[in-house]
């Protein structure tokens, strides 16, 4: 996060990007994530673990930025995110607009890691 943040100039912006990518009460549980569905048996539907992608909408940014991480081997993220490999971290400026915001993009990614 400094390091995507500071790319863009944005160092002021710490605070605001943690606060909008984890829950405020829990500090460590992200607040809005997208993951990948891999299979469906007829009445359960599994998450793909191997991704996640978690947003934030920010008023300090100037532009959009993507950060991709591959770890180096699967983590507990907590609930539903038991292992881990790649996390996908996407901010977005709050005056971009709706077909270029944090959702949107975030979607893009999802459809190029649905297929890993």
């Amino acid at each position: 996060l400094n390091k995507t943040l500071d790319i863009l100039d944005a160092p002021l912006a710490y605070e605001e990007a943690m606060s909008t990518l984890f829950l405020p009460e829990s500090g460590n549980i992200l607040a809005k994530t997208i993951q990948g569905t891999i299979g469906f048996d007829g009445t359960i539907l599994e998450n793909d673990q191997s991704w996640l992608i978690t947003m934030a909408t920010l008023t300090n940014i100037p532009r959009r930025a993507v950060g991709i991480v591959r770890l180096k081997q699967p983590e507990n993220l907590g609930p539903g995110h038991e292992e881990t490999r790649y996390i996908i971290m996407v901010l977005c400026p709050s005056k971009e607009k709706e077909t270029k915001s944090a959702t949107e993009t975030s979607r893009t990614f999802a459809t190029l890691f649905a297929d890993i």
